[in-house]
């Protein structure tokens, strides 16, 4: 499934997606090493957290705070060989 991704402004978070059809977020970390992917799906986050997300004011702290560490959210690291197999970048 592709979703529709974006950077955002992040010392630890390079994009994110949302797909509100099954309630998913995606994230892209940053890595120290760019040839290597870190991206991440969440199940169970709803459209109104995602926006809370994206608008604040840290995107590192609001993901550890509200979203790392929901015990609800399934979270599945992905194997994929491009950010383009996940989303289509805006």
């Amino acid at each position: 499934m592709l979703v529709t991704g974006f950077n955002v402004d992040s010392s630890t978070v390079l994009r994110v997606g949302h797909s509100s059809s099954d309630s998913t977020l995606y994230v892209q970390f940053k890595t120290k090493d760019q040839s290597t992917l870190s991206i991440y799906k969440y199940e169970g986050c709803s459209k109104q957290l995602f926006n809370d997300f994206v608008g604040a004011e840290s995107i590192g702290k609001f993901f550890a705070k509200y979203i790392k560490s929901d015990a609800s959210m399934h979270c599945t690291r992905l194997s994929v060989n491009s950010e383009s197999d996940v989303f289509s970048v805006i």
